[in-house]
Parts: structure tokens; C-alpha cells; sequence
């Protein structure tokens, strides 16, 4: 049905309103839907590139061709490659090649496709070079340590192509760190061409130690007593400190219960300025030890005796008869009984020493003592 040969019906209204009729609205969907099916259905079709990798060397590096790997052109239809991506700087961008579809007749049709593009990567990579720094070391000073030694291990230059390597960490404080190299590498008309090449370091240690200042100390011993033992005498006998600095003990070595530990002191450094600067240096001593060793006690328990009844015989007295109780410290002692009739040693079944704290509690400090006995007797008559 042509357009003009429908009459589209407008009513007019009295208040100034026009109304298209529906008989108008269905012929204008109509013609709209008629227009639409006439337009030609594009094939869908998928082409791809793969990842393509080269390594530098100045020239044009090609990508890849399109593949069709999804759908099917229409007979007599072929896929052509116009172009190829191409690439000389190290680097990557998409593998994008130029491509059109022909007919028979070498008419262009590629707009008769809906195309689906799937692209690699076209990359450049630089040329790796592997370059070795040496190793540093020295007393801390105040002043950067650094190592410009360094070479090549592997990888080769381009031609006319020329290089200088050298380390170029630097540390000042005490600690260590990796000897990271650096190249310069130029072509024959001095031009920088590093961009070209990957370097990676296999690096050498920067290490600055401590200042080391050696010290005497003494070796103490007591009998354990219940308090802390520690020796707070030192003298300096070797190593200096830097101008400025100031070195003050802030805490002793101790030890309370019985037992050793190497006896050292901690010091606190300054520098004119007040700034704590004790990672610089290392204090060394000899081996000495604070020792303390067990108390010694002798004790005699108590004799008893009653005739038979049946009924355990038990006598808990007991006395110190050598050695001394620390202050503050309390003994528990257990002794035997007897039954039968007979005469038996009064032995101890069970010692402990307890320690009272400044908190009210106690604890077991029995390590801390050993002891020998005089046993009384326990005897049952008939």
C-alpha cells in the first residue's frame, strides 16, 4: 500500500486539539515495520590475532594475519589482509591487522559483517643484560658507603653499541643493603639507547657495621637470698666513640633465683645533640657471669612414742640446726608415722619453701634449696 494513497483522517476539535486517528497510527507502524525487514541481516563473524613476541634489534617487526575463527563468510566472499600492525620500539600494542572483505567482483562487502575483533598483543622486548656489583663494607663513620664496581655477566650488546655499568647504592647507617647497578649505554654517535635494553642486577651487600667498644666486667656469686644479683662495675678497654657522642648504662644484667646468666650492661648513646645514636655501636664483653647458688639447710625432725592403739604414730616438729632462712621465706615440712609396734626413723616426706611477694602472694622458690636431716625416732610400744 502506498503512502499517498491512504488518506490520513485529522479531526479537529472545537477546543483547537488535533487527533490522528488509529486507522493513521496502524498504517504509519506498518510501513515502519515493512522498511525494517527489507534491510539486509549482517553476518556475524569472529577474527583473531595471537600474542606475538620479538626481541629488539632495530628492525620492523611484523604482526599477525586474521584468522576467521568464529561464523562463515558468504559463498564467494574472501577475507583479505590490507596491512599487518608492525612494531620496532621495545614496547606493545594491539595486533591489529587491516583487513577488508571482497566478493566475487573485488567489491568491497565488509559492511555486510558484523564483526567481532579478538586481538593479541604485538611486543617488543628489550634486550636483558645482566650486570654483577661488587660487595662494601666498613666501620660506621658517619660518611656514604658505595661501590661503583660492576660487569657484565650476560646478555650481549647491538653492534656499535657501548655500555658503562657501575654500582650505585650508597649507605650511611649501620645495617645492609643490595648494590643496585646502573647502565649507560650509547650507540657510536653517542646517542643514550638504554631504553633498549633491560638491566637486572645481580647485587653485591653494602655493609656498614656497628663501632664496636669492648668492656670489662666481673663475674659475681652469692648464696640465694631472695633479691636480685647483678655487678654495675664496668670499665671501657678498647674502641672509642665518635666526637660528641656520650655513652651512659641504663640497665644490668640480674638474675634472683638460682642459676647463671652472662653478666652484660646496656648503654644508651647520644650525640651532641641528644639524639639517641646506640644502633651505631656494639658493645662487647667477655665472658663473665652472674651466679647464684642454692642455700644449704640441716634439719633435725622430732621424736615421739606412745604404746599401741591402733592409730598412726606422727611427730611433724622439726629445726633448722644449720644453714639460714632467708627472710621473708617460709619452709612446709612433711614427716612419717608408725603404726606397729617397733621403732622407726622419723624421715621427711615432703619439703617445700615458699617466697611472699609485696603483692601478698607466694611462690614456690624450693629449687632455690637443698637440705640433709638428722631423723628423730618414732617409736610404738606393746
Amino acid at each position: 500500500m502506498k503512502l499517498s494513497e491512504k488518506r490520513i483522517k485529522i479531526v479537529s476539535l472545537a477546543a483547537g486539539v488535533t487527533v490522528i486517528t488509529m486507522s493513521a497510527l496502524m498504517t504509519v507502524f506498518l510501513l515502519l515495520m515493512s522498511i525494517h525487514a527489507l534491510k539486509p541481516r549482517k553476518t556475524q563473524i569472529t577474527l583473531y590475532t595471537d600474542n606475538v613476541d620479538y626481541l629488539y634489534s632495530g628492525s620492523v617487526f611484523d604482526g599477525s594475519r586474521p584468522e576467521l575463527i568464529y561464523g562463515k563468510l558468504e559463498q564467494g566472499h574472501t577475507l583479505s589482509c590490507v596491512a599487518v600492525a608492525q612494531r620496532i620500539e621495545p614496547g606493545s600494542q594491539k595486533n591489529a591487522p587491516q583487513y577488508v572483505i571482497l566478493d566475487e567482483a573485488e567489491n568491497d562487502v565488509t559492511d555486510m559483517y558484523r564483526v567481532k575483533e579478538e586481538w593479541g598483543d604485538l611486543t617488543v622486548n628489550r634486550i636483558k643484560l645482566v650486570v654483577s656489583t661488587s660487595d662494601a663494607s666498613k666501620i660506621y663513620d658517619g660518611e656514604p658507603l658505595s661501590s661503583n664496581l660492576a660487569h657484565l655477566v650476560s646478555g650481549d650488546l647491538m653492534a656499535y653499541h657501548q655500555a658503562e655499568f657501575k654500582g650505585v647504592a650508597e649507605l650511611t647507617e649501620v645495617g645492609e643493603t643490595d648494590n643496585i647497578a646502573a647502565a649507560t649505554i650509547t650507540d657510536r654517535y653517542g646517542n643514550d639507547v638504554s631504553n633498549y635494553y633491560e638491566v637486572v642486577t645481580e647485587p653485591g651487600k653494602l655493609t656498614v657495621e656497628p663501632i664496636k667498644i669492648h668492656l670489662a666486667i666481673s663475674e659475681t656469686e652469692k648464696i640465694y637470698d631472695g633479691t636480685p644479683l647483678s655487678n654495675e662495675g664496668w670499665k671501657l678497654v678498647g674502641g672509642s666513640l665518635l666526637s660528641g657522642d656520650k655513652m651512659e648504662p641504663v640497665s644490668y644484667a640480674q638474675i634472683t633465683s638460682v642459676g647463671s646468666v652472662k653478666n652484660a650492661v646496656t648503654f644508651s648513646v647520644t650525640d651532641k645533640n641528644g639524639k639517641d645514636v646506640s644502633h651505631r655501636y656494639a658493645f662487647v664483653f667477655p665472658e663473665e657471669y652472674l651466679r647464684i647458688t642454692p642455700v644449704r639447710l640441716v634439719l633435725e625432725t622430732g621424736s615421739a612414742e606412745k604404746k599401741y592403739d591402733g592409730k598412726a604414730l606422727e611427730c611433724d616438729e622439726w629445726s633448722i640446726t644449720g644453714g639460714k632462712l632467708p627472710e621473708g621465706h617460709r619452709i612446709e615440712v612433711k614427716c612419717s608415722s608408725r603404726t606397729s609396734v617397733g621403732i622407726s626413723q622419723n624421715v621427711i616426706t615432703g619439703f617445700a619453701v615458699y617466697k611472699k611477694l609485696p603483692n601478698g602472694k607466694e611462690i614456690d622458690v624450693t629449687d632455690c634449696f637443698v637440705y640433709s636431716y638428722a631423723p628423730g625416732t618414732l617409736t610404738v610400744l606393746p
